[in-house]
């Protein structure tokens, strides 16, 4: 009797397992089975067979994700820490709202401070009439809230940052999930080093120049644990920028073992910073005693430069940069992961603060 009893209980604990566990929506879910993204023709694609195109749309789409609750997270404490330094308390009263950030810079201007800004930046008022408008000191001070509130979130965010009070460990989609092949730029140090570090820049621009210089900084730290991969971008087909990226591949062509020599005349000859961004033959005069000063054979050179191959190949790499929405430079990447370089405006920083998440991930 005792003996059925229990079977009896086991068979009604077991009977009410079953009922929770029960969910008609996952009946058929298995788990480690992949899925496939979409179908085509009743063919199934999954991810590893989406066409290029595709993973780059997919990459974006992490991006676009990512950016928003990082910048969320950024305003977030930059605002509350602004508050604690102007002794306000949490926003109307609620444990955990902060003010936007408007309402915690907007009482900093007095009406002699903003018609001072008035004086100083007067290009940017042309259409505006103090005589005749009885709006305009509002209509100048919504301006200067504007720089003033740039300045201030800046320079806030890089106290977080370089204090350590402010560590974000999500990290961005990985860029070379897209299937890029990076090997084929030039690259220096250490190839199995534990840091590899993407450089998408143009010779023309002045934080390229300025993150450039850091990468020495960088390879002080880090020696062999540290291998730099460039990539040479620019916005328009024709501009110098084009041409100097056409340059660097025949470089590479001709001798790669001159291409950072070539790398660090472009970067600090201050020949190549006055250069308009279409005058096409004062870069090439330029070029001319650059690829005579690292000893580069000339002729082998310029006929590169005509190569319509090499051309269609910088082309290529251009198009690819721009469906992944470079519109600035520089960009960088750590093991695949975009640094925040524009914020920080220090390619030291942003390296710094990615190595600590990837560190973070790893434990």
């Amino acid at each position: 009797m005792r003996r059925a009893l229990l079977l009896l209980s086991m068979v009604f604990l077991y009977a009410c397992n079953k009922t929770e566990d029960y969910n008609p929506y996952l009946k058929d879910d298995k788990k480690g089975v992949a899925r496939p993204i979409y179908s085509y023709k009743n063919v199934s694609i999954y991810e590893k067979d989406m066409p290029l195109d595709l993973r780059i749309a997919e990459y974006r789409a992490e991006v676009m994700k990512y950016n928003e609750l990082v910048n969320s997270i950024h305003s977030y404490y930059v605002r509350k820490d602004l508050m604690k330094d102007r002794g306000m308390s949490d926003f109307y009263g609620r444990e955990g709202i902060v003010a936007e950030i408007t309402d915690i810079l907007k009482e900093d201007f007095d009406e002699k401070s903003t018609k001072k800004y008035y004086e100083k930046n007067k290009d940017k008022f042309n259409n505006l009439d103090p005589k005749n408008d009885p709006d305009w000191l509002n209509k100048v001070k919504y301006f200067q809230l504007v720089d003033h509130i740039t300045v201030n979130y800046m320079r806030k965010l890089k106290e977080l940052s370089d204090r350590g009070e402010l560590i974000v460990n999500l990290l961005p989609p990985d860029v070379r999930k897209t299937g890029i092949d990076f090997s084929k730029y030039p690259q220096v140090g250490s190839k199995d080093g534990k840091y590899q570090l993407f450089g998408v820049t143009n010779y023309f621009c002045p934080d390229c120049r300025k993150a450039n210089a850091e990468l020495a900084d960088l390879f002080k730290i880090y020696g062999k644990e540290l291998n730099y991969v460039h990539i040479g971008h620019t916005f328009t087909v024709n501009d110098v920028g084009m041409d100097s990226i056409i340059a660097g591949n025949c470089v590479h062509k001709v001798d790669s073992s001159l291409y950072w020599k070539f790398q660090d005349e472009m970067f600090t000859n201050p020949a190549y910073s006055d250069i308009r961004i279409f005058d096409n033959v004062k870069l090439r005069k330029s070029l001319e005693k650059s690829i005579a000063k690292i000893g580069l054979d000339k002729k082998k050179f310029f006929e590169c430069m005509l190569d319509k191959d090499i051309r269609y190949s910088a082309s290529d790499s251009l198009k690819f940069f721009q469906k992944l929405n470079v519109s600035r430079a520089p960009v960088f990447f750590l093991n695949g992961r975009e640094l925040n370089y524009l914020d920080l405006k220090s390619l030291k920083s942003a390296f710094e603060l990615m190595r600590k998440k990837l560190e973070s991930q790893e434990k």
